[in-house]
């Protein structure tokens, strides 16, 4: 999921050695135990750590994390974006941290993963037009499953414009690659003609 070089500031100073090594996520505390044994942090004389850098294969993770963070919320966040891979929604959590709200920290990555629905993730869409027609069609089958015949709207002269008349409180972000994510703050208003 991802790792962090953990160091032990405290020998660098006195020695003028880097003591560090890296430490995968998820964990156990024998790992744990044993990576501090390795570097010196030892809770009596040595019992500060200090993480200098991370890796990972979410993108992005590495640039909400800190080098204070602590060793079980971050082994808890990895368990946590275990269960996001699983149900198949890494690329969600990935598109909502590029969104930038709540990403400061494991804490807060933790509570994003677990919220992800309240997001809801287009991939492929990229452009204000296309983003209100896919949010019309889910807006109006979810809302009138059994309505026959045709849906129609009339199409003032800008897309965008189109856009934000069905939808004027739906604010959201483009991402690289053609992906739109929103963030849904109150219902769209809808206008139907049958």
């Amino acid at each position: 999921m991802f790792e962090a070089y953990v160091t032990n500031p405290g020998l660098y100073p006195e020695l003028g050695v880097e003591a560090g090594e890296t430490l995968r996520f998820p964990t156990t505390t024998e790992e744990v135990r044993a990576l501090f044994s390795r570097i010196g942090i030892d809770g009596e004389r040595y019992g500060e750590y200090f993480i200098t850098s991370y890796d990972s294969d979410v993108l992005g993770l590495y640039d909400c994390l800190d080098e204070y963070a602590g060793l079980d919320e971050l082994n808890y966040l990895a368990h946590v974006l275990e269960e996001v891979r699983e149900r198949g929604e890494l690329e969600k959590f990935e598109a909502a941290m590029a969104f930038g709200e709540h990403t400061d920290g494991a804490g807060n990555l933790i509570n994003l993963a677990q919220k992800l629905d309240c997001y809801d993730f287009y991939p492929g869409i990229g452009d204000d037009e296309a983003l209100g027609h896919t949010a019309w069609r889910k807006s109006a089958q979810s809302t009138f499953p059994n309505i026959s015949g045709t849906i129609s709207i009339t199409r003032p002269k800008s897309p965008c414009s189109l856009f934000y008349h069905i939808f004027p409180a739906f604010p959201s972000f483009f991402l690289e690659g053609n992906t739109r994510l929103n963030r849904l703050f109150s219902p769209p208003i809808l206008s139907v003609f049958i």
